[in-house]
């Protein structure tokens, strides 16, 4: 059985809450994602779950006052990135030479996990600059998803839309 010492605070609980709202978010927008491919590569999903980040962080990042609003716009944010994640990876597995599958898949997972640790510092720099916060941080990572959202069309120009 575990135990702890000191009471845990009322801000600590909404910390775990939120990750649990992101988790839950993230599963059930790749399900979603999952589903209304119906059973092949959808890359029109991609746009809208990167408008969706965009949009719902910028929401969250003015709705701070509220721990029910943002629930429900991280719980929006989250699942607008299984729209956005999933169709991408299909493509990724489906694109790649069977041969060479595993080797595309161990790069994407080696060049996904420098991004994090690149974002990590961008948001320790977001959180440490004068005037630091939440909602701050929010609303800068809105534009730069949507710059994303419209890049990755240019980019791909078979690109199709639903």
């Amino acid at each position: 059985m575990l135990f702890r010492s000191k009471p845990i605070s009322q801000a600590t609980v909404y910390v775990y809450v939120m990750l649990v709202v992101v988790a839950l978010g993230i599963g059930i927008g790749s399900a979603l994602a999952g589903i209304l491919s119906g059973g092949h590569v959808e890359l029109g999903l991609v746009p809208l779950g990167a408008i969706g980040i965009c949009v719902f962080s910028l929401a969250l990042s003015v709705s701070s006052a509220s721990i029910a609003l943002s629930m429900v716009w991280t719980a929006l944010a989250a699942i607008s990135s299984g729209f956005y994640f999933v169709p991408l990876h299909t493509l990724l597995q489906h694109d790649s030479p069977p041969d060479k599958r595993g080797a595309t898949l161990a790069s994407t997972n080696f060049f996904s996990f420098v991004a994090m640790l690149l974002a990590s510092g961008a948001y320790f720099a977001l959180i440490t600059l004068p005037e630091p916060g939440g909602p701050a941080t929010f609303a800068d990572i809105g534009p730069i998803t949507l710059g994303d959202a419209i890049y990755l069309p240019s980019f791909l120009p078979d690109f199709p839309f639903r």
